[in-house]
């Protein structure tokens, strides 16, 4: 069981009745916010969705922990089972102090809390996480929405992120279209994967498209040791695109002149990623600057 799974786990102990599914993910968000988890980047993060703060990470989780048996998931409530109650006491120990104590200190700072006054102190003091909620009044009352994007050429790697945060990310820049060049699709981390992050973004108004013609085939990745071997790929793929995918790379060009994008791909570095050549390609169609997320 993953540590993150332990500390929420902790803090649906230390309630005996079941738990509104809001209130929870509210909590779990202000344990992230509040506590010293904000600094621990394997934790939750949160994307404004239709009742303010939400991780869909969160939500697999308590799903796979139903499917254990940890938890009883209601559809609207959350509360753990007996056999959760047992293997929160297992697993308590394996939790340093400071976790504990994260679990332990909000509580008690929420505990006389219901939902209608928790609900109202994370949107009064998390604007931002309020700007996609259904919530008509409360979203009314927040001033913070986001900023039209430039038009740039806007580049992004998925690695070291979790899907929440990398959607989070895109909704502060305005992207629209989430452009996929990498030339398969699929990742083992959750969210990444083609039929995933198109359901996800659609979510958001986020448009998803994959460019596989303009990724780099896994076997022309191997062996990449240093500067030179990643010099040597660029320079292939730079000649590629240049002939044979020319007409894509216009055709790319010309929706990120009109439309905020961005091009996707795995790495966090672009120095070494293939995005970086072809926003460079891009760039010199458009005339756009570059701007690596």
């Amino acid at each position: 069981m993953l540590t993150r799974e332990k500390i929420v786990l902790h803090l649906l102990s230390c309630y005996s009745e079941p738990i509104d599914k809001i209130s929870f993910v509210k909590l779990v968000f202000l344990l992230r916010h509040l506590t010293i988890l904000k600094d621990v980047n394997s934790f939750y993060d949160f994307v404004p969705y239709k009742f303010g703060p939400f991780s869909f990470t969160l939500y697999r989780d308590l799903e796979r922990l139903t499917l254990n048996e940890i938890i009883v998931n209601y559809t609207k409530k959350v509360v753990l089972s007996q056999i959760g109650r047992k293997h929160v006491e297992a697993e308590l120990d394996s939790l340093n102090s400071a976790q504990k104590s994260a679990v332990l200190d909000l509580f008690s700072m929420v505990k006389e809390w219901d939902t209608k006054y928790l609900v109202n102190h994370v949107y009064r003091k998390y604007p931002w996480y309020t700007i996609k909620s259904e919530n008509v009044s409360m979203k009314s009352a927040s001033k913070t929405s986001t900023e039209p994007a430039n038009h740039l050429i806007h580049t992004i790697g998925y690695e070291g992120r979790s899907i929440d945060s990398f959607l989070n990310h895109l909704l502060k820049e305005d992207i629209q279209i989430l452009i996929d060049v990498r030339a398969n699709a699929l990742s083992r981390k959750y969210g990444f994967s083609k039929r995933q992050l198109s359901s996800l973004c659609q979510k958001f108004d986020i448009v998803y498209c994959h460019e596989r013609s303009l990724g780099v085939p896994s076997k022309e990745r191997k062996n990449l040791k240093n500067h030179q071997s990643y010099r040597k790929l660029f320079e292939r793929y730079e000649k590629r695109i240049s002939l044979d995918d020319y007409r894509l790379v216009q055709s790319v060009s010309q929706v990120m002149e009109n439309v905020p994008s961005a091009l996707m791909c795995f790495e966090s570095d672009n120095r070494s990623c293939h995005r970086r050549p072809l926003a460079d390609a891009i760039s010199s169609v458009n005339g756009l600057t570059i701007n690596h997320l």
